[in-house]
């Protein structure tokens, strides 16, 4: 895989910054000269980094779905396609996600709608391409006899669906409050999940 060159860092800066108000107060809600102001320059400064306030949403989508897609990529590569344990580790990530980078999850399934329509596609393609190979999985393992078979495409999107909850939450998570969450989501997932021997 190429590895992509490193942002400059007053460019990173002003990419994580920009997250972090998304998260906090939207992106429709956040200005170019909130932005400025978070990283301590005039909103005109800003413009010698980005084009504009959409040109930080894209990156950052594009960011976040080639994180999802190589996380993914990476647990399909090591282990049989039967392995159950593959889709315990797609739901971790997520889990993992939501309590590390919460920005990345909403961007994912939410903030990508206010992209504009031209740039829309490529971001479209690259989240339809993640869900079908989850899909594709999930499939696997229905065909094998691991899972309890339904249509895949709703346990796909269950599956994401059911941790978005944790990236919009305001709680402040301890470690133990992190585990514990993790913890229990599993336990609902593998045993609502895993076909049931008579």
């Amino acid at each position: 895989m190429t590895q992509k060159p490193a942002l400059r860092p007053r460019k990173k800066e002003i990419l994580e910054r920009a997250a972090n108000l998304f998260l906090e107060r939207g992106y429709k809600a956040t200005s170019v000269r909130d932005i400025a102001a978070a990283v301590g320059i005039e909103a005109s400064s800003l413009y010698s980094h980005f084009q504009s306030k959409e040109s930080i949403l894209e990156l950052l989508c594009h960011a976040c779905a080639d994180r999802f897609h190589e996380a993914l990529d990476e647990i399909l590569e090591v282990a049989h396609p039967s392995d159950f344990s593959r889709l315990v580790k797609v739901l971790e990530f997520h889990i993992d996600t939501a309590f590390e980078d919460p920005m990345a999850g909403t961007v994912f399934s939410d903030e990508w709608k206010n992209l504009p329509e031209d740039r829309k596609k490529m971001y479209l393609e690259k989240k339809k391409s993640y869900e079908a190979k989850l899909t594709t999985l999930i499939s696997q393992l229905m065909e094998a006899g691991v899972v309890r078979k339904v249509e895949p495409s709703i346990l796909m999107n269950t599956l994401i669906s059911s941790v978005r909850w944790l990236y919009h939450s305001k709680k402040s998570f301890s470690a133990e409050e992190k585990a514990a969450y993790k913890k229990d989501i599993i336990d609902v997932w593998v045993n609502g999940l895993k076909n049931q021997k008579p």
